[in-house]
C-alpha cells in the first residue's frame, strides 16, 4: 500500500495536463474514472500510508525487525512489557516452612523453589487492584518455580494500558509499567495500534477509518474500470516492452526507497526484474530460431 501509494502520488503529479487534480474534471468515459481515482487517492493517500504503518508492526518480517531495532536502540518495549519477565527472587525465609539460620537470606533456588508456599490469589488481586489498574485485566498464573503473577490490561484508552509482575511467593510488586514508560518508537506503535483499530477516539476514529476503507474500494473499482477501458479489444491489455529502458529518477527512488525500508518489497522487485530480463532476452531469439 505504503508502494501504491508513493507511485500513484508520482503518476498524479501536475505535470501540465488538463487531468483531475483536487477535482474530478472529465465528465465520463475513461478520463473520468482516472479523475475519480486521482482525485480520491490524493486526498486518502496520507491516511493509507498510516493505516500501512500502523498494521505493520504486527508483520513478521518487518515488524520483528522493527521491535528488535527499537529495543537495541532503547526506544521500544522494556523488559518485561511482552518479553524477558523478572523471575520470582524470595529469601528461603519466605518462601520455606522452616530453614537454617545461616540460609534465611539465601535466595530460592530453581530446584527448591517447589517446597514454598506461593502468594494466595486473593492476595495478588488485592494487590493489583490496589494499584488502580483499568477494570477488564487478565492475570496470568506463574510458570514453574521461579515464574510469577503477572497482571495486563490493553484497553481501549490506550494511556490506561499497564502491565505488572508479582513475586510468586511474596506477592510483592517486580514490574510496573504503563504507556508512558515505553520507549519513543514503543510509544508510537502502541498509540498507533489503538488509532488504526478504532479504539483512540470512538465513533469518530471508526468513521474516518470507515471513509479510508471506502476510499480504497472506490479507487480498485476505479482501476479496474480504466484498465477495462484501456486494453485492446481481445486482449488483457500487459504493458509492452519498453524501447527505452531508461528509468525516470523519481521513480527510481521510489524504488530503492521501498527496497531498503521494506526488504521484502525489494525481493519481489528484483525478482520480477530479473523475470522481465530473462523474457526479455529469450523472445528475439525465439524469433530468429522460427
Amino acid at each position: 500500500m505504503v508502494l501504491l501509494t508513493a507511485t500513484g502520488i508520482y503518476l498524479w503529479w501536475p505535470r501540465g495536463k488538463k487531468v483531475g487534480t483536487a477535482t474530478i474534471k472529465a465528465t465520463k468515459g475513461r478520463p473520468w474514472w482516472r479523475d475519480l481515482h486521482a482525485v480520491t487517492g490524493i486526498y486518502s493517500a496520507v491516511f493509507i500510508v498510516f493505516l500501512a504503518m500502523t498494521g505493520l508492526p504486527w508483520s513478521s518480517v518487518w515488524g520483528g525487525y522493527f521491535y528488535d531495532g527499537a529495543y537495541a536502540l532503547g526506544l521500544g518495549m522494556p523488559d518485561g512489557y511482552w518479553s524477558n519477565t523478572p523471575q520470582s527472587t524470595v529469601p528461603s525465609a519466605q518462601a520455606l516452612d522452616r530453614t537454617p539460620w545461616i540460609m534465611e537470606q539465601q535466595p530460592m533456588p530453581v530446584s527448591g523453589a517447589s517446597s514454598g508456599v506461593p502468594a494466595g490469589l486473593d492476595q495478588i488481586v488485592a494487590t493489583v487492584e490496589g494499584l488502580g489498574i483499568a477494570p477488564g485485566y487478565a492475570l496470568n498464573m506463574p510458570s514453574g518455580e521461579t515464574g510469577v503473577f503477572s497482571a495486563s490490561v490493553y484497553p481501549d484508552d490506550a494511556t490506561q494500558e499497564r502491565v505488572l509482575h508479582l513475586d510468586l511467593y511474596t506477592g510483592e510488586v517486580l514490574y510496573d509499567a504503563g504507556l508512558n514508560d515505553l520507549g519513543a518508537l514503543g510509544w508510537a506503535a502502541e498509540w498507533g495500534i489503538s488509532i488504526h483499530m478504532g479504539q483512540a477516539w470512538g465513533l469518530v476514529n471508526q468513521i474516518v477509518l470507515l471513509l479510508v476503507c471506502v476510499a480504497m474500494v472506490v479507487m480498485s473499482v476505479a482501476a479496474g474500470a480504466m484498465w477495462w477501458k484501456r486494453r485492446p479489444a481481445g486482449a488483457i491489455g500487459t504493458p509492452q516492452y519498453p524501447t527505452d529502458w531508461r528509468i525516470p529518477r523519481t521513480l527510481l527512488l521510489i524504488a530503492i526507497a521501498a527496497g531498503i525500508f521494506f526488504p521484502l518489497v525489494g525481493l519481489t522487485l528484483i525478482v520480477l526484474a530479473v523475470i522481465e530480463g530473462v523474457i526479455y532476452v529469450a523472445r528475439p531469439r525465439k524469433a530468429q530460431a522460427s
